[in-house]
């Protein structure tokens, strides 16, 4: 079918449709053919804005936003989904000003609160964040990611309480586990049986690393329990003699009364700031092999730049090595790579002297290993500073200026790991000066 000024907006409305039923390609097509005749027609530049953010080609989304705005600055879903796209990009402010006329433009839609509010979280406005999620889920009370920014929100600000009850939405979250949104026994609430209870590991390494302090209180309470997760989760409990036993694959779950996510247990045990559970060695490292012989009167501290590039928020949290390079300046410190995957490609290209004493793949055990005998881990926010604080060795970790809940806010400590020290930037994506102040403080 031709395009034409006449039915160019019809045809937008059916590449919509497209784009939902995720023939994606088809409707980026339309939208080229749309646009070419008609390229002042806001809603096909939107939609061609939608499209590219969703293939991540931001450059491009965030000009055809820009666009639609100009022809229609009345337009709120223009404003909404330029606060998205600013706020991806690190520019908050720009974000919050189009999120702000957002929802003064559209103050019904939902949506638009919760960018707001997510955008607000990263101006580390906290109170302001938390306003904007209420007014969103009174309008839809159902809104699953503006329940679970709520949570992040509670949480960074130690309101453990709520926070975990509202946490538990993320398994409404679209980008849920799915062994977690298809759980059809009852949530474990904390309390004492002999039935069988399944523990779900449904997040990431570094979240069952953390949560597992919880596992011997657990099993107090419920003797008869199993887990399971995702196969690779296996590896990790060879580190948990509590649970390695009981590991059975997803595929193999057996008939349970009960069934609780391993990033559920501290609303289980009704977890507060003052209730943190601090027992620390929590991590076995016994088995793990003896590293090799370290050199007398040197420093080896182990550090980790990056983490895995799927992670939602990891352009945030991972540093290019090359940003933190004042670390390499000091004398009498041999370095140790901790890093795995792709990342670790960028030792070959700075300045920097140090051991890769790690496989591309290695086990947490081998991990392990190589930990028990540093002085200090200097990491990003990933899996192996969880483990290096389990297992009670002195961590640095180096956070983004708008940082996970669970390393909350203002503090050089944190409740979670007792031998851990936090260090964070003083604006987003400052990495170098971030690495500066912790060469001060090492070399004093």
């Amino acid at each position: 079918m031709d395009v034409t000024l006449q039915n160019a907006p019809w045809l937008t409305e059916l590449a919509k449709r497209d784009e939902l039923a995720g023939l994606r390609s088809s409707a980026r097509r339309l939208c080229d053919q749309i646009l070419e005749v008609a390229p002042a027609l806001a809603e096909a530049l939107n939609l061609a804005g939608v499209i590219a953010l969703r293939e991540q080609r931001n450059d491009e989304a965030l000009a055809y936003f820009t666009r639609a705005v100009s022809v229609n600055p009345l337009g709120a879903m223009y404003h909404r989904n330029l606060c998205e796209i600013y706020r991806i990009e690190g520019e908050i402010d720009l974000a919050i000003s189009h999120g702000e006329q957002a929802r003064q433009l559209a103050p019904n839609d939902a949506e638009a609160h919760y960018l707001t509010a997510v955008a607000y979280y990263f101006r580390l406005e906290m109170a302001r964040s938390i306003e904007c999620c209420r007014q969103a889920l009174a309008l839809d009370p159902a809104h699953a990611l503006a329940h679970f920014h709520l949570a992040t929100a509670l949480l960074v600000t130690g309101e453990f309480g709520d926070g975990f009850a509202e946490y538990e939405w993320r398994w409404k979250h679209p980008n849920a586990p799915v062994m977690v949104a298809q759980a059809t026994t009852p949530r474990w609430d904390g309390s004492a049986t002999d039935e069988t209870v399944l523990l779900l590991c449904d997040q990431g390494y570094g979240d069952v690393i953390q949560f597992a302090r919880y596992v011997p209180m657990m099993l107090e309470r419920c003797p008869n329990t199993v887990v399971s997760g995702p196969e690779g989760m296996a590896r990790l409990l060879d580190l948990l003699p509590e649970l390695q036993s009981r590991f059975v694959p997803l595929d193999a779950v057996p008939d349970h009364a009960f069934h609780c996510a391993v990033s559920s247990l501290p609303l289980a045990f009704r977890t507060t700031l003052a209730s943190v559970p601090t027992t620390i060695p929590y991590i076995d490292a016994g088995k793990a092999a003896k590293s090799r012989k370290r050199k007398a009167a040197r420093r080896r501290i182990g550090i980790v730049w990056a983490g895995g590039a799927s992670h939602v928020n990891d352009r945030n949290r991972s540093a290019p090595l090359a940003a933190l390079t004042p670390l390499a300046e000091l004398e009498g410190i041999d370095w140790v790579s901790l890093q795995v995957g792709g990342a670790r490609a960028e030792g070959e290209a700075v300045n920097w002297p140090m051991e890769t004493p790690l496989g591309p793949e290695p086990s947490f055990v081998e991990t392990a290993a190589i930990i028990r005998d540093l002085d200090l881990v200097i990491a990003v926010d990933t899996s192996v500073a969880h483990l290096a604080g389990a297992m009670g060795k002195p961590v640095w970790l180096l956070l983004s200026h708008a940082p996970e809940w669970r390393w909350m806010l203002d503090r050089t400590d944190t409740p979670w790991y007792p031998t851990m020290r936090l260090f964070r930037q003083k604006s987003l994506g400052d990495w170098t000066g971030l690495a500066r102040d912790v060469r001060d403080v090492l070399s004093a």
